[in-house]
């Protein structure tokens, strides 16, 4: 398992730190992780600039690996998972 463009797996292992899944979603137990990244540039009075970037790079990998459009007449987006 490994950071990709900013997305993070799902799990990290409680005893060593490390990834511990490969799946990468924006559903529940991982969206806070990309607040926080917003939150925490803006607590720092936007003084931390390599938070702001972390949460630009998983934006754009968001939009670039998650962010999906249907193949019907509408073409409605959403976001999947991998």
């Amino acid at each position: 398992p490994k950071v990709l463009d900013g997305l993070f797996p799902m799990y990290v292992s409680p005893e060593s730190g490390t990834l511990s899944s490969s799946r990468i979603t924006l559903g529940a137990r991982v969206d806070s992780l990309y607040e926080y990244f917003l939150k925490g540039w803006l607590q720092t009075k936007k003084q931390e600039s390599w938070i702001k970037s972390m949460y630009e790079t998983s934006l754009e990998g968001m939009i670039e690996h998650l962010l999906q459009r249907t193949n019907g007449k509408n073409k409605y987006y959403f976001l999947a998972e991998f």
